[in-house]
């Protein structure tokens, strides 16, 4: 099995701490929440294969997450988790300086800009990646080039002519199917990359259907065992809890560092967000979500997406 983080990697992997005090301005610390029980019903085999791209994404979820677990017992692989509590979402986390060193379990910090409500400028925030440094690190792992910008992968016609394949683009008339139908055509490691309204944008990592993790008629999922299920590096309601918690236990490193609102983990796209079995507001987002052997998947809501592109697993240069 190839490892996850290559050692050619690991002398650069250095730590950087920024010991900046905070604004006066603080963003929000979730509170402790117990989650409903957990839920996954009767599974079968599964018909996923393993794959050295799967194998860097699931990676960096944490320790007893399902979906890492599953991998391993449907393809026989043993990826193991390179942090224990996975890799916290950070705005304009990339790769590179805040990368992550294995061992001792530090992660960085950095002085976080953004326009976002959550991240706030002059704050320091646990280190870790956005949606494309994710996928960006996935990528150079795997030998497959840089991939472009999230602006490029929806904006440039030559890209979305010579690459894409399905897009949502005005110019390219290259509509995807639906969610069943849209599944058949993909293979894990596609990238969905889409566009909200009020201008949000990210990108996603395909990882199969409930159907190839196993999921039957007989299981929660059983409604949707031809949607999507998404890797990324977004939203998620149990991150901040997680990071906050390991922030107060380690003050003398970390105690001018705030929390997140996210990290690497799984949802499902597809379903509507009304038809989860459970729904919640943690810090200023509301969720939708499953609870699968306590491994929180979210839904992915497509309702709002205006504007998106579907690329495969290639090579970018």
């Amino acid at each position: 099995m190839k490892h996850p983080l290559p050692a050619r990697l690991l002398s650069v992997l250095l730590l950087l701490l920024f010991p900046l005090l905070c604004a006066a301005e603080e963003t929000p610390v979730p509170s402790p929440t117990p989650l409903p029980p957990a839920e996954t019903g009767m599974l079968g085999p599964g018909t996923l294969e393993a794959s050295p791209l799967l194998d860097s994404a699931l990676s960096l979820l944490e320790e007893g997450n399902f979906f890492l677990s599953r991998y391993n017992e449907i393809t026989g692989s043993s990826v193991q988790a390179v942090f224990p509590l996975g890799v916290p979402y950070l705005w304009g986390g990339a790769y590179g300086q805040s990368m992550f060193s294995r061992a001792p379990l530090w992660y960085p910090t950095r002085v976080c800009y953004s326009s976002s409500e959550f991240f706030l400028k002059d704050h320091v925030y646990l280190g870790g990646f956005d949606c494309i440094g994710y996928i960006r690190w996935i990528w150079l792992d795997n030998h497959l080039g840089q991939v472009p910008s999230l602006n490029t992968l929806l904006d440039d016609p030559d890209r979305q002519q010579k690459q894409s394949l399905y897009s949502s683009s005005e110019w390219l008339n290259r509509p995807a199917p639906d969610w069943a139908a849209l599944g058949k055509t993909l293979s894990p490691g596609a990238l969905f990359v889409n566009r909200k309204e009020g201008g949000g944008r990210h990108i996603m990592m395909y990882i199969g259907t409930p159907r190839m993790w196993g999921f039957t008629e007989s299981s929660v999922l059983g409604p949707w065992l031809d949607d999507l299920l998404m890797i990324h590096c977004g939203l998620n309601p149990v991150y901040g809890e997680r990071m906050q918690r390991y922030i107060d236990a380690h003050p003398e490193k970390y105690s001018v560092c705030h929390t997140t609102d996210g990290g690497v983990a799984v949802s499902l796209l597809g379903p509507a967000k009304e038809d989860a079995p459970f729904h919640s507001r943690v810090q200023l987002t509301d969720y939708a979500f499953f609870n699968l052997d306590g491994t929180v998947m979210t839904v992915y809501s497509a309702d709002q997406v205006i504007k998106s592109a579907w690329y495969p697993a290639i090579r970018f240069d």
